[in-house]
């Protein structure tokens, strides 16, 4: 986990907070109350073991692609807080957004430290990345 100056140190590091917030925003989703969690803790050290979160919390995405309805998606989650406070009520599909912008953001920051060490990391813009078939090539 060499630090590589990134918000979160290292690129392990980012990505495990990737993890956490993902987890944080699905536990949301499923009417769960996030447990609360400091910013530069690693739940995940074990390179493995992130994977393997990382593969659940793709599937739980894929399933949620094809069961999310538009209402579903639509209303509104609203829990306590344990100290018994009001959150705010929030539609489900805000939840979502920011699920996928949050890993925007910190992804960018994990090909920008992949640039810096050499890497070709390849097309990241949809309809151009390998596979797609818009173009040959």
């Amino acid at each position: 986990m060499l630090n590589r100056g990134m918000f979160f140190g290292s690129i392990h590091n980012t990505l495990d907070h990737i993890c956490v917030v993902n987890h944080h925003i699905q536990n949301f989703l499923n009417g769960t109350l996030p447990e609360c969690h400091a910013p530069n803790h690693v739940a995940w050290p074990d390179w493995e073991t992130l994977k393997s979160i990382r593969l659940e919390q793709d599937d739980f995405l894929s399933k949620g692609a094809h069961e999310w309805t538009e209402g579903w998606l639509a209303g509104k989650t609203t829990k306590r807080d344990p100290l018994g406070n009001d959150l705010p009520a929030i539609p489900r599909w805000v939840m979502v957004v920011q699920l996928f912008n949050h890993q925007t953001h910190h992804r960018s920051q994990v090909t920008s430290a992949l640039h810096s060490m050499g890497f070709d990391y390849g097309a990241t813009d949809i309809p151009w990345r390998p596979g797609a078939g818009y173009f040959a090539g």
